[in-house]
C-alpha cells in the first residue's frame, strides 16, 4: 500500500510541473494583461493581443461580487472550435462565478495569479486551466480578470 501512495504522490508531482511548465509562458502575457488593467487600459484593449496567443480560448472580468461584467473576449480563430450544444452557454455577460474556487482564491489573495486544475469547460469542447487574479482598478473597485487556457 505504501508503493501505491509513494507512486500516486510521485505521478501527481510530475503532472503538476508539466501543466505548470505548459502555462508557463502564457503568464507572463496574463500578468502583462494585468499590469495594463491596472494602469488604466480598458480591459478589453489590454487583453486583445494576448486572447490571439495559442491555446487561449478567452479572457473576461468580473465584479467582487463574481457577476461577469465584460463580454468574453476570444480569439478570431475559436469560433471554429465552438460545439453547437453548447452555443447556448456562450453568452455569459452577467453570469456569476461564486461557486468557482480560482474566483474565490483570487478575492481572498488579490495580487497574486491563482491557476486551476484543469477542468472540462462549460463553454467549449476540451479541458482547460483558468488563470485568475484580484486587481484594483480605476476607482479602487476589486476586479477578477480571468483567462482560460486549452490543456489539451
Amino acid at each position: 500500500m505504501m508503493q501505491l501512495c509513494d507512486q500516486f504522490k510521485r505521478v501527481s508531482a510530475e503532472e503538476s510541473a508539466a501543466q505548470q511548465d505548459r502555462v508557463a509562458g502564457h503568464l507572463a502575457g496574463f500578468v502583462q494583461c494585468v499590469s495594463a488593467v491596472q494602469s488604466g487600459v480598458p480591459f478589453e484593449a489590454a487583453c486583445a493581443g494576448f486572447v490571439t496567443w495559442t491555446g487561449v480560448t478567452h479572457c473576461y472580468l468580473l465584479d467582487q461580487d463574481a457577476v461577469q461584467i465584460s463580454g468574453n473576449l476570444t480569439p478570431p480563430s475559436g469560433a471554429s472550435k465552438k460545439d453547437a450544444r453548447f452555443l447556448p452557454l456562450a453568452d455569459v455577460a452577467g453570469a456569476r462565478w461564486f461557486r468557482r474556487h480560482y474566483f474565490r482564491r483570487a478575492i481572498a489573495d488579490p495580487g497574486k495569479v491563482h491557476m486551476s486544475r484543469p477542468y472540462l469547460s462549460l463553454t467549449g469542447t476540451g479541458m482547460c486551466v483558468t488563470l485568475a487574479i484580484g486587481v484594483r482598478t480605476g476607482g479602487g473597485a476589486l476586479q477578477v480578470l480571468r483567462c482560460d487556457l486549452d490543456c489539451e
